[in-house]
């Protein structure tokens, strides 16, 4: 056994010149949508459209994954809309 490590260190250095801008940040359902009727009907509205998509899909885990991914996008946009309004 030897003393002497048997790895050579690297340096890495990065130069950064612009600034970065924030993404979107984490989204949190608010519940307060789902006494929204306008919400509501939106949501009613999309899911069979979801799962007619998707009815190809035979892996009840990948469906279901597939559908909270829609619903998700649905009310996100919903919810900005209803933001700046």
């Amino acid at each position: 056994m030897s003393i002497a490590p048997d790895h050579k260190s690297v340096f890495l250095s990065i130069e950064i010149e612009s600034e970065f801008t924030r993404g979107p940040g984490l989204w949190n359902f608010n519940k307060s949508l789902l006494e929204d009727e306008n919400y509501i009907e939106l949501i009613a509205f999309y899911c069979p459209h979801i799962l007619e998509k998707s009815h190809d899909v035979t892996d009840k885990q990948l469906l279901w994954e597939l559908i909270k991914m829609e619903l998700r996008s649905k009310t996100i946009s919903y919810s900005k809309q209803k933001d700046q309004s």
